[in-house]
């Protein structure tokens, strides 16, 4: 349980709303009977704890573990025109509050108060965290994730995250290139957060390196192959034995057969119809699989083999085959956080959210297969 949050809004000139969310730790509720000096107190009775400041708190409220009471607090706070005078807002004057222990939220009886001999002096532990978060509200930012990802996500992956700000207020940013090339600079120390490989063989050896945060990997996606020949093409090529024939083909582009993901997949591909020992001769290498989309596009290569995820954005090139699944090797594409990310509980709920259902109609619309 976190210790404590803050957020605060303005309404009208000098008016702030500070709304805490305090946790109200007790070793049981033996601890808070004898605080209340109340008669025994059984657990359903304690549904529900209310802060109170001439009726203008608002509540919610929640519990974690035994004897754990959880309060949110919306204090409005007015002061002069300058909200400045916050950094130096001294707790002496912060509003008293009064706390009531009810099993129903509409009525308040039995009032008590904690803290001082004075009625209406506020807890203790409300003024030292008030004046604590207060002092430092002014400083505290969303958090900055920076995602490294495999370059055929990107389309995917930045709608995913233009959604993800608005909801969390925290900001995404993305290197985005080859599986090979992100490891590698994670390895060597890339301030990453949280790493969306094209195969499981990358991450992998990040994860023998000790550079993953244990807990946090898992495979949510999938794709296809295509093979794919420039628009205008005489689009006689139909086939995948076809690109062996020098007849149909002289060149085929692949993102790097021995290091890049897309490239490893379609080799063991055309290993597996026979034909590999045919063609090698004959494969452009490319940096990662976009560039191999582009060496098609610009019609410097007779064909290429893709995902088809990256054939779904490009107007300039035409898919003449899909690899059926039964053919295919096993596209998956795994995340999690860096061990070393400063950012790893922000990382991790942004990779919650690309497991949401939300995201899910994201990538799917974007060619993805999710995977169960």
């Amino acid at each position: 349980m976190e210790l404590a949050s803050i957020s605060i809004g303005a309404e009208g000139p000098g008016a702030l709303q500070v709304l805490i969310k305090v946790p109200l730790v007790f070793p049981d509720l033996g601890g808070l009977q004898s605080l209340a000096a109340a008669q025994p107190i059984n657990a359903r009775h304690w549904t529900h704890v209310l802060l109170r400041q001439n009726k203008a708190c608002s509540d919610q409220h929640g519990a974690e573990g035994p004897g754990a009471l959880q309060t949110l607090i919306k204090v409005p706070m007015v002061f002069p025109d300058n909200p400045s005078i916050l950094p130096s807002f001294h707790p002496s004057t912060l509003p008293c509050f009064q706390l009531h222990k009810t099993s129903n939220p509409r009525l308040i009886k039995r009032p008590f108060s904690i803290g001082f001999a004075t009625n209406m002096k506020v807890f203790p532990l409300l003024i030292a965290l008030s004046w604590f978060l207060i002092e430092f509200a002014s400083s505290s930012h969303a958090a900055e994730i920076l995602v490294f990802a495999a370059v055929s996500l990107s389309e995917a992956l930045k709608e995913c995250a233009s959604n993800y700000q608005q909801e969390s207020g925290d900001t995404v940013s993305f290197s985005f290139g080859g599986s090979n090339d992100l490891a590698r600079q994670i390895d060597a120390g890339a301030p990453a957060d949280l790493f969306f490989s094209a195969d499981e063989a990358k991450m992998d050896f990040l994860e023998k390196k000790g550079r993953l945060l244990a807990g946090t990997r898992r495979s949510i996606l999938s794709n296809s192959l295509v093979i794919i020949e420039p628009k205008g093409a005489p689009g006689k090529l139909s086939e995948p034995t076809q690109l062996a024939d020098n007849s149909f083909v002289h060149a085929l582009a692949l993102a790097n057969p021995d290091a890049v993901p897309a490239g490893i997949y379609a080799k063991e591909y055309l290993k597996k119809i026979k034909i590999w020992e045919k063609i090698s001769a004959k494969v452009v290498p490319t940096e990662n699989v976009m560039a191999c989309l582009a060496a098609v596009e610009s019609k410097n290569v007779d064909a290429g083999i893709v995902y088809k995820t990256d054939a779904l954005i490009s107007k300039e090139i035409t898919v003449v085959y899909e690899v059926p699944a039964s053919e295919s090797p096993q596209i998956s594409y795994p995340l999690a956080v860096i061990k070393e990310s400063a950012n790893a509980q922000p990382a991790e709920r942004f990779a919650e959210y690309l497991e949401s259902r939300e995201a899910a109609k994201i990538f799917e619309k974007h060619g993805f297969t999710i995977k169960e």
